[in-house]
């Protein structure tokens, strides 16, 4: 997994530097960028940078491109140690019609963020970190939710590396939906990278929307679940009195979840035919379902 995922990263990598050849005549010369040495943060700010220059140019708005200049020219006074993590001071909220939820662009960094820093504590101690390094770069707060029982995240093609998030006091709860959205990185950076388009004529059941999805929905959602499943698992072993009875019922339900899309996950990958694609899935789902708590560890 650790190789498919360097893969990711590379594509990704190189997309940015395309993408900086078609900022430069938009925003003048981009700043060298050096407080941001990690790829996947590097990335994600080109990335962001282009889109809210598409967005601007395609309502002719002078102010959120030069809200792009300020954004671009704020990244050379202090390294930047693990994801970028940016809440919704200064930020442009974008309503674009090819994306369900409202996009915030160009935020105000957070030199700490509590839930954060803890969620990404316990994702590195789960064995996750490698996965947050490669492929979530910036990390987008939305609104503050206070109620745990719902929360929203999300990603969105034209940001690849960036995941977007309520913002939650909720170390945990934070740190499922990092990992849920990285991975939703991951496997777009990969199948991205090697040309990798799922047919979404065929459809099937999802046992977490409780409805039918097309083939690269529910395709995402198998192998994400697989994912946040395993992490689960670690952690209940690693702090057992911290998850209590509500990390159980969790754990339970994403495996009640899992199992009930076996069958046609098989089907999928029938359907699909590629080796590396189903070893990749399978590995995941077999592991999350057949694992007891805390055996996922580093990944292979």
């Amino acid at each position: 997994m650790k190789l498919l995922s360097d893969e990711g990263l590379r594509h990704r990598t190189m997309e940015a530097q395309q993408a900086t050849l078609l900022l430069e005549p938009l925003l003048g010369k981009l700043p060298s960028l050096t407080a941001l040495s990690r790829p996947a943060v590097r990335n994600a700010v080109i990335r962001s940078m282009l889109y809210g220059c598409r967005v601007a140019a395609e309502r002719d708005s002078y102010d959120l491109l030069d809200k792009a200049r300020i954004w671009a020219s704020s990244f050379d006074d202090a390294e930047v140690d693990g994801p970028l993590v940016q809440g919704l001071g200064n930020a442009e909220v974008i309503t674009d019609d090819r994306y369900d939820d409202a996009i915030p662009l160009f935020g105000r960094t957070l030199r700490s963020h509590a839930s954060v820093s803890e969620a990404l504590a316990v994702l590195a101690a789960c064995g996750c970190g490698y996965l947050i390094d490669r492929h979530a770069g910036l990390i987008q707060l939305r609104g503050a939710v206070s109620n745990t029982d719902y929360h929203r995240s999300f990603t969105i093609s034209a940001t690849p590396n960036t995941v977007y998030l309520d913002d939650t006091a909720a170390p945990l709860q934070m740190a499922e939906a990092i990992l849920h959205e990285s991975s939703h990185n991951f496997l777009n950076d990969i199948l991205a990278a090697r040309g990798v388009i799922i047919d979404d004529a065929t459809f099937y059941f999802s046992p977490w929307r409780g409805t039918q999805r097309p083939a690269s929905g529910f395709l995402h959602a198998v192998f994400v679940f697989s994912i946040v499943l395993q992490m689960l698992k670690t952690y209940s072993l690693l702090t057992p009195p911290l998850g209590g009875a509500w990390l159980d019922d969790r754990i339970h339900l994403e495996q009640v979840r899992l199992e009930h899309s076996v069958a046609d996950v098989e089907r999928l990958i029938r359907r699909i035919g590629i080796d590396w694609l189903e070893r990749l899935v399978y590995d995941n789902l077999n592991r999350a379902i057949q694992a007891t708590e805390g055996s996922y560890g580093k990944a292979k």
